[in-house]
């Protein structure tokens, strides 16, 4: 289990624009077992007196097939939720992802695919989203 936490505070480096103030505090904690993982994260921050916030929550499993072409697959689902502005009434986005992750070689490569599910209380159209990635390394 890992349990970690940021706090940043200070000004923009903005040389084009107004300086702004910024005070953020975050926090995690992360439990891995076997072929199981599950995290939590949530970050508070205050930019120049507006004040936003958001969390999110996710957890697989990973398949291992004993294959050498593709020796893993990994099943993921995650829900995250984030407020622009808290003072603001009906601003809130949360979006629900579900994925698959197939590692290629166990090391470097693996492909991704994702639906993302997306709920804008200001929005009311239809934007969710399919997400193919792909990572090669050498």
């Amino acid at each position: 289990m890992i349990i970690a936490g940021s706090i940043i505070s200070g000004t923009t480096n903005d040389i084009d624009a107004e300086k702004k103030n910024i005070q953020t505090a975050g926090g995690s904690i992360t439990a891995q077992w076997n072929n199981e993982i599950i995290e939590a994260e949530y970050i508070y921050s205050e930019v120049n007196l507006t004040r936003k916030t958001g969390w999110n929550a996710w957890a697989g499993h990973t398949f291992k097939t004993n294959s050498k072409f593709m020796p893993a697959i990994q099943i993921l689902a995650r829900y995250e939720q984030y407020d622009v502005d808290i003072d603001i009434a009906g601003n809130q986005k949360d979006r629900m992802t579900l994925g698959t992750n197939f590692y290629i070689d166990n090391k470097f490569t693996k492909i991704q695919l994702n639906y993302q599910i997306n709920n804008e209380e200001i929005n009311s159209i239809d934007n969710n989203e399919f997400l193919v990635s792909i990572q090669v390394a050498f």
